[in-house]
């Protein structure tokens, strides 16, 4: 027998009921017939979790006195409203400045809605740009019939991978390539990372994966211009990062190209031993000989101010002197005689 009809409750609530005027030494006894937990049961009231759904319940009770005494069975029926069966899905992975979404589910019965608590983002739908962090995304809703529903999801914002490209431990930037020159690029970071896969804008190229890429000498058939090796990276994450260098072909300085004399007399006409080729070469290391094999000029780390044909600055007699040009560690030299003419 129904004694009474309590407020109706929304779905998924939490709601404490208790005894109007309970007796100092009974026990009551609580049983819900119908979807709902009796989440805590302190005698003479319970705490109770409704389902999700919308219902009819009977929440019955009696009494058993200090003496034994049992009373009659009281029951309440309770409509339970709307649903609580709104969610955002599961917790979401994703790379640094990747956009993701989340959604609520279903779309349909809500009155209002927001996200992150920020009533400006009312959509059914949730749109951003990933951080390299943990951050939590909170749905607020109020259904047609006036209940709040509510659900959070955690996104997972994984770094990129940081990396650099290097040549015999140097950072590597775009250079010019000549002749048999050969570069030996690694690829290394202090992060985690999965792998390295390297390819290039040359025809019929073929990725390759490591952390070691060896390119050779470019064709000098190959168009000039510059030659790109793109590199990318994928951390344990799933996250890449791509980077690239560039590789310019050129023709080595040869003898028909270098000046063989020069006239350091005073009167501002080929005054210095000019080689334009080599301001290409930022490693280029230039020693010149006399005729007994003493060195009487160096330059490295380019060659960057022309002989004006002194030695430790002293004018050298004319004379025909033997060079040795190395555009970097990896050529082969380039040799030659200089005559000084007075």
């Amino acid at each position: 027998m129904l004694q009474a009809q309590l407020p109706n409750e929304c779905a998924g609530n939490k709601v404490r009921y208790g005894v109007a005027s309970p007796v100092s030494g009974s026990i009551y006894q609580w049983k819900i017939n119908g979807t709902g937990t009796i989440l805590n049961n302190y005698n003479d009231s319970v705490d109770i979790q409704w389902g999700n759904d919308p219902d009819y319940v009977v929440l019955s009770i009696y009494e058993q006195t200090a003496l034994g005494c049992i009373g009659e069975v009281t029951k309440s029926l309770i409509h339970i409203i709307g649903s609580n069966n709104y969610s955002i899905g599961v917790d979401k992975d994703a790379c640094q400045n990747d956009t993701f979404s989340f959604e609520i589910n279903p779309t349909s019965g809500l009155a209002s809605m927001k996200w992150n608590n920020d009533n400006s983002l009312s959509g059914t739908d949730y749109l951003g740009i990933a951080k390299a962090k943990t951050d939590t995304i909170t749905f607020e809703g109020i259904t047609n019939s006036g209940c709040k529903v509510y659900d959070t999801a955690l996104l997972k914002g994984h770094p990129l991978p940081v990396f650099t490209i290097s040549d015999d431990g140097k950072v590597f930037k775009d250079t010019m390539m000549c002749g048999d020159q050969v570069l030996n690029l690694v690829a290394a970071s202090n992060n985690v990372l999965i792998d390295y896969t390297w390819t290039t804008s040359e025809k019929n190229n073929i990725p390759e994966s490591g952390s070691n890429f060896r390119h050779d000498a470019i064709s000098p058939t190959y168009p000039l211009g510059t030659v790109k090796v793109f590199v990318t990276a994928i951390n344990e994450f799933g996250c890449t990062s791509k980077d690239s260098v560039g590789l310019i072909r050129c023709i080595p300085p040869s003898l028909k190209n270098i000046p063989n004399a020069f006239s350091p007399n005073g009167d501002n006409v080929n005054e210095t031993w000019v080689i334009k080729e080599l301001e290409f070469y930022p490693e280029a290391t230039v020693d010149v000989y006399d005729r007994w094999g003493r060195i009487v000029y160096h330059a490295e780390n380019g060659y960057n101010k022309p002989w004006d044909g002194k030695a430790n600055g002293s004018p050298l007699p004319m004379d025909n002197y033997f060079y040795i040009i190395r555009l970097d560690s990896k050529s082969k030299p380039i040799v030659g005689n200089i005559m000084i003419i007075k």
